[in-house]
């Protein structure tokens, strides 16, 4: 007697099922974050003495708050590393990839060792006097920067990881979009001046519009901006040198024109290529 399959499904409700599945992997897949093709451009800063102190005590305020993440995030590796599993999971034959990530995977959900979850450590972290200094993207940022110092020593890239003395401090600060937090402005008078635009703080950038890399970056948009400051190149350069010198803004920008790639981060060896070349090795 032959076997009859209970209530079977007709065709069009298996090949719809298919398709919505097949809609929901694409829909999944353009969720994640896609990237474009960007460049830097530096402009110097002129910061003045009272702007110079309140920047100081910014920089120290995300001094302390990426010690702190930093030292969550390796505890956090600290009592991962101990757990039995560990060893279990390391003892996993690497030719068995798929089920030695599994392992590895389920003690980081386990400890809650994740970027996601330090960034949630952040805004309990982001409290009193730091978050009179520090926004919320912000402190997103730093908490990114520390999980990626302490996920080197978790797969063996790094040994240990750096804490940030008071002497030594923290020379660079960015966010994570130009329309909150730290950003910046053209100005919407003259249209020939930036500003960038920290806190209360409103910086005015040198911008060298004779300069055709200049004039070629600022008509893109900005994804975001970063701070950077540098120690005095000598104890003995004229203050308003020194000034010029010391903080410089970093603006990262969309690229939609036929420029692909950008030799140097720091601007110097800035030379735009054109679509299919590749830049000479300085």
């Amino acid at each position: 007697m032959g076997r009859v399959q209970a209530n079977p499904e007709p065709p069009g409700e298996i090949q719809g099922r298919s398709q919505f599945s097949k809609r929901y992997r694409k829909a999944k897949q353009t969720m994640k974050r896609t990237k474009t093709p960007t460049f830097l451009l530096e402009l110097p800063l002129y910061v003045d003495w009272s702007q110079e102190s309140r920047l100081r005590a910014h920089l120290e305020a995300a001094r302390c708050l990426y010690n702190a993440l930093l030292g969550e995030g390796y505890a956090r590796l600290q009592h991962m590393r101990t757990d039995p599993a560990w060893a279990e999971a390391r003892s996993i034959p690497r030719l068995k990839k798929q089920e030695r990530a599994q392992a590895f995977s389920a003690l980081r959900k386990k400890h809650h060792f994740s970027e996601y979850e330090l960034h949630e450590y952040a805004k309990r972290a982001r409290v009193w006097w730091i978050a009179d200094h520090i926004e919320s993207t912000m402190a997103q940022t730093l908490a990114t920067r520390a999980y990626r110092a302490v996920n080197r020593v978790c797969v063996g890239k790094a040994k240990r990881v750096r804490f940030r003395s008071s002497g030594r401090g923290i020379d660079s600060v960015e966010g994570k979009r130009n329309d909150v937090g730290m950003r910046f402005l053209l100005d919407p008078n003259t249209g020939d001046g930036g500003f960038l635009i920290w806190n209360k703080e409103v910086i005015p950038a040198l911008i060298d519009w004779l300069d055709p890399v200049v004039q070629h970056g600022m008509q893109h948009p900005i994804k975001y901006v970063r701070l950077i400051r540098r120690k005095a190149p000598s104890p003995r350069a004229p203050l308003d040198t020194w000034l010029q010198r010391r903080y410089t803004l970093f603006s990262e920008r969309v690229h939609f024109s036929a420029v692909t790639a950008c030799k140097d981060l720091s601007g110097r060896a800035f030379m735009p290529f054109a679509p299919g070349q590749t830049p000479a090795k300085s």
